[in-house]
C-alpha cells in the first residue's frame, strides 16, 4: 500500500501507519547514538592504551634506576594527571619496599589536587580520593584520611576505616576503634578481621578497648574478636575481668572465643559461673573452656553438659574434647550418659 492510499484509508489504520514510522525513525536515531558512543569509547580507550604504552616502560625506568623523575612527568599532560595517578595506583598494590616508595614518590606530585578537589564532589569521588591518597601518600595526607572517618557518607567513613586499618600503621588503629559505633551496619566478624590485619602492633590498643568499660560494649566484642584472630596471649587477663563485670551477651560471648584460644587454667574461676547462664551460646562456650582447660576434677561438670537442654552445648563439648585428644574422657562420660 502507498502513502497516498494510506492517507485515504480508515483513520485507525493511519494512525497505525504513522506510529510504526516514528518508531523506525527512533528505533534508527537509537542505533545511530549507541553507534557514535561506541565509537567514542573506542578512540578514548584507544587514546589511554597510547598513553599507558608510552607511561610503562618510563615507569620501569624509574623504579629500575636508570631514568630519572622529570624524564616520566615530562610525558604526563595536564589533562592526563588524575588518569596517571590511578595508573600509579595499579603498580603500587603489586610492589613493596623501595620499588612502592617509588610508585609513590612520582605520585606525589599529583595527589595535591586529588586533595583539593576532596569537599568539591560526590561520594564515590571522595571514597576513591581517599583510597588514592591512603596508598600513595599516607604520610602526608594522614590527617586528611583520619578526618574522613567522620565523613557525612557512609562509605567514604568506610573506606577511610579499611585504608588506616593496614600492616604497618598502627598508630591510626585507635582513630578507627573510636568510630566503629558508626559502622554497625557491617558485619562485626568483618570489623574484627579488618583490625586483626593491621598485626599484633595493634594489639596494645585492643587490649585498652576490651577492658574499658567506658566504650560502647559491642566496639569491646569487636576488639575481643580481633584479638583472638591474632591469638593474643596478653588478651586472656582482660577478657576474664569482662566476664566477671559484664551482662552483655555479645561482649561475654566474644571474651569467652578468645579466652577459648589463649586462656589458661586460672582463668577458669571466671569462666565457671557462665555455665549457670541461661544463655544457650554462653553456657556451651563456657563449658567447653573447662573441657580444654579443666583437669580430673572437672569431669563432673563436663559431664553435667551432656543433660543441658540445648544440643549445641553438647556438640560444642564433645568437638572440644575430640580436639584435644581427650578421647577417654569422651568414652568415659559417654558410658555414664
Amino acid at each position: 500500500m502507498t502513502w497516498a492510499a494510506l492517507a485515504g484509508s480508515d483513520p485507525a489504520l493511519r494512525f497505525l501507519g504513522v506510529g510504526l514510522l516514528l518508531l523506525l525513525l527512533l528505533i534508527a536515531v537509537l542505533i545511530r547514538t549507541a553507534l557514535t558512543y561506541r565509537a567514542a569509547n573506542n578512540r578514548t580507550r584507544a587514546q589511554w592504551f597510547r598513553r599507558e604504552a608510552a607511561w610503562e616502560p618510563a615507569v620501569l625506568g624509574v623504579v629500575g634506576g636508570g631514568l630519572a623523575d622529570a624524564e616520566l612527568h615530562r610525558l604526563v599532560g595536564v589533562a592526563d594527571q588524575l588518569y596517571f595517578v590511578d595508573y600509579l595506583l595499579r603498580f603500587a598494590r603489586r610492589l613493596q619496599g623501595d620499588e612502592r616508595a617509588t610508585i609513590e614518590r612520582l605520585a606525589a606530585p599529583y595527589l595535591p589536587a586529588i586533595a583539593a578537589r576532596f569537599e568539591q564532589r560526590d561520594d564515590e569521588f571522595r571514597a576513591r580520593a581517599i583510597s588514592t591518597l591512603s596508598s600513595l601518600g599516607l604520610a602526608d595526607y594522614g590527617r586528611l584520611v583520619v578526618a574522613a572517618l567522620d565523613d557525612r557518607s557512609d562509605l567514604v567513613a568506610m573506606v577511610a576505616a579499611r585504608s588506616l586499618a593496614r600492616p604497618g600503621v598502627p598508630e591510626y588503629a585507635e582513630e578507627v576503634l573510636r568510630r566503629l559505633g558508626r559502622f554497625q551496619q557491617w558485619r562485626p566478624s568483618f570489623l574484627a578481621s579488618m583490625l586483626a590485619q593491621i598485626g599484633l602492633d595493634v594489639a596494645p590498643v585492643l587490649r585498652r578497648t576490651l577492658a574499658d568499660s567506658g566504650v560502647e560494649p559491642g566496639v569491646r566484642a569487636i576488639a575481643a574478636e580481633a584479638l583472638r584472630e591474632l591469638h593474643d596471649p596478653e588478651a586472656a587477663d582482660p577478657a576474664a575481668e569482662v566476664l566477671r563485670t559484664s551482662n552483655d551477651r555479645d561482649l561475654v560471648a566474644a571474651s569467652l572465643s578468645l579466652l577459648m584460644e589463649v586462656g589458661q587454667q586460672h582463668h577458669l574461676g571466671a569462666v565457671r559461673p557462665l555455665i549457670g547462664s541461661k544463655e544457650p551460646i554462653l553456657r556451651a562456650r563456657a563449658y567447653a573452656i573447662v573441657a580444654r582447660l579443666g583437669g580430673a576434677d572437672d569431669v563432673a561438670v563436663i559431664r553435667a553438659a551432656f543433660q543441658d537442654d540445648s544440643p549445641w552445648v553438647v556438640i560444642r563439648v564433645v568437638d572440644t574434647l575430640r580436639a584435644a585428644g581427650a578421647l577417654d574422657v569422651l568414652a568415659q562420660l559417654g558410658e555414664a550418659s
